[in-house]
């Protein structure tokens, strides 16, 4: 009988079981450079996969639990002047 009064106890007055919430996978935000190196990409993610409910525990913050975080992103060399100035030139002849 015990399991049956563990069941009861966690189920809770109104016949809800608790859910804890679950962090949703991290969506990717735009680079903070367009060109070059040393950009942050910044991601987020929420508490929604599922919320939590019926008195479930909120996503937990320790020990990555954060809602916003940022990650290196490698982009394409900046084009150099010299270039720039080549190409201009050339659709100047054509």
């Amino acid at each position: 009988m015990r399991p049956l009064v563990l069941v009861l106890l966690a189920i809770g007055a109104k016949g809800q079981v608790p859910v804890d919430g679950v962090w949703s996978p991290w969506s990717n935000g735009a680079c903070t450079v367009t060109c070059g190196q040393g950009g942050t990409m910044t991601q987020t993610r929420t508490c929604t996969n599922p919320a939590p409910a019926n008195g479930g525990a909120q996503c937990s913050t320790n020990p990555v639990g954060a809602s916003q975080g940022g990650v290196p992103c490698l982009n394409d060399p900046c084009p150099s002047k010299t270039n720039i100035n080549a190409k201009k030139l050339h659709a100047n002849i054509v």
